[in-house]
């Protein structure tokens, strides 16, 4: 799966002051500093699901998959949140993953919830198996990319943590119902 590449991003406090949006000219000044962003793409198109593009279904897969881990709310019809770069497929704009961090209450017991809004991932009538996915990406297991690139730049001390959903990776495929021949279908 293609995601752009982690880069850090200094945002100058003179950039803020032209947003009229006020929840914008928030986010912006509250961003002010060091950040964590995503590469530009430069000639990227978005992913339209009504053009017909074949989509190979064990990548499918993998991103539905990758997004019940996460518990990524948007990927749908609506904003698929993908983008056409070179020769593939990009995927963007995490930021509604693991939603329920906004509102910490038992981390542990959010993160094994079923995740019904998976039915209106915008890939799943593309996607081959979930249950080979799983079998493929389950090693992510519970210390992410992210975590291990913090980690390695000393950004994130030893020992310490990030909150993190303790959904386990084994568990995603429960959430959809597998009919015979691994074809996902949503209860």
């Amino acid at each position: 799966m293609n995601v752009p590449e982690l880069v850090l991003i200094d945002l100058d406090k003179s950039l803020t002051a032209g947003e009229p949006d006020p929840e914008i000219q928030d986010h912006l000044q509250r961003s002010v500093g060091l950040n964590l962003g995503l590469d530009f793409l430069p000639g990227a198109l978005p992913y339209n699901p009504a053009t017909a593009m074949f989509m190979n279904p064990i990548l499918a897969a993998d991103i539905v998959w990758l997004d019940a881990f996460v518990a990524n709310v948007d990927r749908t019809t609506r904003n698929p949140n993908m983008l056409l770069w070179g020769d593939g497929i990009w995927l963007i704009d995490q930021g509604a993953s693991i939603f329920p961090h906004h509102r910490w209450t038992n981390p542990r017991e959010q993160g094994r919830r079923p995740f019904p809004a998976i039915k209106d991932h915008v890939l799943l009538t593309q996607a081959g198996s979930i249950v080979d996915a799983d079998v493929r990406l389950a090693k992510i297991g519970r210390y992410g990319a992210v975590e291990r690139y913090w980690q390695r730049t000393g950004r994130l001390a030893a020992g310490e943590r990030n909150r993190r959903c303790n959904r386990t990776a084994s568990g995603v495929y429960g959430l959809l119902h597998l009919p015979a021949g691994g074809s996902p279908t949503v209860h």
